[in-house]
């Protein structure tokens, strides 16, 4: 599938999500970006266009502070995809902890900002029950 098509299912799939989201009176959404200017003016723009709102809670904070706090208040997350330049295999499949973010090479950012690293957050204080998963 070329990279065309792929974004064009991408684009239909959020359109029929956004829909969803105003037939059951939803027009706020908050999303994750922290550094990412051009991700966040995309995701603005394609929510205006359906009369719904983007919020960015976590838009420009510090990422130490920022993963140290989810930490310590009991977000458990797991890094499902890295960039091979690096880090070895062995890095995906691990749990965010303290000890894998002081262990971190300097110039990683502590958040993947920079796509260095992706999570799967499945559990925390704000979940009813942990999300079961297999890994893969």
């Amino acid at each position: 599938m070329s990279s065309s098509a792929s974004h064009d299912t991408y684009i239909k799939l959020m359109k029929e999500a956004m829909d969803k989201m105003k037939t059951n009176n939803i027009y706020n959404t908050a999303f994750g970006e922290i550094f990412l200017e051009d991700l966040g003016d995309y995701r603005e723009s394609q929510l205006e266009k359906v009369g719904i709102k983007a919020h960015f809670p976590l838009w420009k904070r510090d990422t130490r502070a920022l993963i140290l706090e989810f930490i310590e208040l009991g977000f458990k997350t797991k890094i499902v995809a890295a960039n091979a330049a690096i880090f070895d295999e062995d890095f995906v499949g691990q749990d965010i902890t303290k000890d894998l973010i002081y262990s971190l090479p300097d110039e990683v950012d502590l958040c993947g900002e920079n796509g260095e690293f992706y999570t799967f957050c499945y559990d925390g204080p704000i979940f009813k029950s942990p999300v079961t998963f297999e890994e893969g």
